[in-house]
């Protein structure tokens, strides 16, 4: 039967973590340093007063923030051209088909659209719009202006109420 290895004392782990703490070593790095989990760092930084500069972390979230708002920008801008691109053929009224032969010659042909191609065009069109505004809703922030612009009706129509009732407030 292994035998588990003996705990660390409480005095040394948290007199380690107080020093490296004075050495501006993140929480990670500490706990990589003594061999121990983040959450033990935390506890024993708890229980010393000791806390840890995030502005890095915060620095670094909102940098990631903006990255993936630009991203998500190009993807708006490649559904929207997809989008089109599906119409666009569409209302051409003929769209090219690429076969191969059993001799292995590539033919290049044209058809007239069909109600089937209609279809997926308009699937494809309106599955790329969707996802595009839902894009869009989530940076533009129309669902916080939504629910901001609904509270303010309310306001309104509730002064309103009470001026049509005879509320009437004097300056």
């Amino acid at each position: 039967m292994a035998q588990k290895a003996p705990r660390p004392d409480v005095a040394e782990t948290r007199a380690r973590v107080r020093d490296l703490h004075a050495q501006n070593l993140s929480r990670n790095a500490i706990a990589r340093e003594i061999g121990c989990s983040p959450s033990t760092v935390s506890s024993h930084a708890k229980a010393l007063g000791l806390s840890f500069d995030r502005s890095a972390t915060a620095q670094a979230t909102a940098a990631k923030t903006i990255d993936l708002a630009a991203r998500r920008a190009r993807l708006v801008e490649r559904m929207m051209d997809m989008a089109e691109g599906a119409l666009d053929e569409i209302e051409r009224g003929e769209v090219e088909q690429t076969m191969i032969t059993q001799a292995g010659q590539v033919v290049k042909t044209t058809r007239k659209v069909d109600m089937t191609d209609r279809r997926n065009a308009n699937v494809v069109a309106g599955t790329a719009v969707d996802k595009a505004t839902k894009l869009l809703d989530r940076d533009t922030g129309v669902e916080n202006a939504t629910s901001t612009l609904d509270a303010l009706e309310a306001a309104i129509g509730a002064a309103a109420r009470g001026l049509l009732d005879g509320d009437q407030t004097s300056d």
